[in-house]
């Protein structure tokens, strides 16, 4: 269901994406596909993603950022 409203969200192509906790209860097949379509577009967008499973955010953002100490530190992959 997630995957499916993901993708309602993104068939007209917005340049920005805001995704809250977009995994939370995906098993594993329904994570995979997930980032496997955060992966194929997001070259061409900007895509904002709140997640506490910092795995996922290392497989799908280029630039994702931590908050923790009470500071926010940023980490690009790659």
């Amino acid at each position: 269901k997630r995957l499916v409203n993901i993708t309602a969200g993104i068939i007209n192509f917005p340049k920005l994406i805001l995704l809250d906790e977009a995994i939370v209860g995906l098993d594993t097949d329904a994570l995979n596909k997930m980032e496997g379509l955060i992966n194929r577009i997001k070259d061409d967008r900007i895509i904002i993603i709140t997640s506490h499973q910092e795995d996922f955010l290392r497989n799908t953002c280029n630039i994702f950022g931590k908050i923790e100490a009470g500071g926010f530190r940023i980490e690009e992959n790659g």
